[in-house]
């Protein structure tokens, strides 16, 4: 069931999960440059439509992070707008070399910090890639937002 995605089943991905998503999440995702790391074929198990859909359909998209990261300091998510809590969040984890749990407990517990609410971890994968760097992506929702 979590076979490696090749490219060109990548593309697929890509129309299938544009298909499921409202118009209003297509356009927060592409504004943020996340809708290739979202279906990018380096992933080993790809995210289910209906739960990106349900994250993303009603709710604005408040908080995100998509970039490499040396350390946990390196981990400050970017808020697109000021909120008090998340109402959902998606967090995918790719690790290049060694698999370590501790770098997801970090990860979640300084989500958890900031916004008082354990991060449901949908995928991390690993990949046979050389670089001995961590990704992050990390999407998290609001839909009280505080103005």
């Amino acid at each position: 069931a979590n076979e490696f995605k090749k490219n060109e089943e990548n593309i697929s991905f890509k129309d299938k999960l544009l298909s499921t998503l409202s118009q209003n999440a297509k356009n927060e995702l592409l504004k943020y440059n996340l809708l290739d790391d979202i279906s990018n074929y380096k992933y080993t198990m790809s995210l289910d439509c209906n739960d990106l859909n349900a994250l993303l359909d009603s709710d604005e998209i408040a908080v995100y992070f998509n970039d490499y990261i040396d350390d946990m300091s390196d981990f400050t998510p970017n808020f697109v707008k000021s909120i008090e809590f998340l109402k959902d969040s998606i967090l995918i984890i790719r690790f290049y070399q060694k698999l370590d749990l501790k770098i997801i407990n970090d990860v979640a517990k300084k989500i958890k910090l900031l916004f008082g609410k354990k991060v449901p971890i949908i995928l991390a994968s690993q990949s046979d890639q050389s670089v001995n760097r961590i990704h992050i992506t990390f999407i998290g929702t609001a839909s009280d937002i505080v103005m």
